[in-house]
C-alpha cells in the first residue's frame, strides 16, 4: 500500500493554508499516523496558516479563537513532549481580518521569520525556547510589530518590509537595531508601495555590507519636497 511507504520517513515538512475547522488541527489524529504509519519520524515541522473568515462579527472570532486554543492545546501531550516536538501559535492582524498562525520550534530551527500585529495571543506551548539564532531572513508584516516586538535576530543578514513603518526618519536606525543588526544586512527589499526615500537612504548608511536592495515601486518620489530634503539631507 502506497501509506506503507511512510514508514521509512524520519523528516516531515509541511506548510498549509487552512481554516478553523481543518483535520491539520487534530492531534489525536496526527499521534495515531504517526504510530502506525511513521514510526521513524524524527522531524516533525508544520506551519500552518490559519485564515478565519472576514465576514465573522467580534463575538464570532472570539468563540473560533477559544475553540483554535483547545485544539493546538492537544499537542502538549506526552506524545509530543518524549519526542521534544514543540510549537507555538499567534494570533494577529491583517488587512483583511484575524488570523492565526501555528508552527513547530524546537528541534527544526527556521531560517524564515515573520513578524505581524499581534492581537496580544502569543503562546510558546510547553515554554520552549523559540531559536531566534538561526533566523536569517525576518520579513515585516506589520510595522507595529517591530516598534512593540521585543524580539531580536542576531544573525539575520536578509529583511524584507511588507508594510511601511508609521516613525520618523530619525527613528528608523534605532527601532530596526532593536530586532537586527542593520551592519550584518546584505539584502534589504521593500516590498509596500508607500516607503520614504529619506528612511531608505537611513537605513543604507547604517548597513555597510548591504549589497542587493530591491524596490516595489517609485511611489516615494512622487513629493517634490522629497528632492529637496533629500538633496539637503546629510546623510544624502
Amino acid at each position: 500500500m502506497i501509506i506503507d511507504i511512510f514508514r521509512s520517513v524520519q523528516i516531515l515538512h509541511l506548510t498549509v493554508e487552512i481554516d478553523e475547522n481543518s483535520a491539520y488541527l487534530d492531534a489525536n489524529k496526527w499521534q495515531q499516523l504517526i504510530i502506525c504509519h511513521m514510526p521513524n519520524l524524527r522531524i516533525f515541522d508544520i506551519r500552518y496558516n490559519i485564515y478565519l473568515r472576514s465576514q465573522y462579527d467580534d463575538m464570532t472570532v472570539k468563540n473560533i479563537i477559544i475553540q483554535l486554543k483547545s485544539k493546538i492545546n492537544q499537542f502538549e501531550s506526552s506524545f509530543w513532549i518524549e519526542r521534544q516536538w514543540f510549537f507555538s501559535h499567534n494570533f494577529y492582524l491583517t488587512r483583511y481580518g484575524n488570523d492565526a498562525i501555528f508552527y513547530s520550534t524546537n528541534p527544526y530551527r527556521r531560517k524564515h521569520y515573520t513578524l505581524y500585529q499581534s492581537l496580544g495571543e502569543t503562546t510558546l506551548l510547553l515554554k520552549s525556547e523559540s531559536h531566534l539564532d538561526s533566523v536569517r531572513h525576518v520579513d515585516i508584516q506589520s510595522g507595529q510589530s517591530i516598534i512593540n516586538g521585543m524580539s531580536y535576530f542576531p544573525n539575520a543578514t536578509e529583511l524584507t518590509f511588507h508594510d511601511a513603518l508609521s516613525t520618523t526618519r530619525a527613528s528608523i536606525v534605532s527601532i530596526l537595531n532593536r530586532i537586527i543588526s542593520l551592519k550584518k544586512l546584505i539584502q534589504l527589499a521593500i516590498e509596500c508601495d508607500r516607503f520614504s526615500i529619506q528612511k531608505v537612504i537611513k537605513i543604507l548608511c547604517c548597513a555597510p555590507n548591504l549589497n542587493t536592495i530591491k524596490l516595489k515601486s517609485m511611489l516615494c518620489y512622487k513629493k517634490s519636497n522629497d528632492y529637496t530634503s533629500i538633496k539637503e539631507s546629510n546623510d544624502f
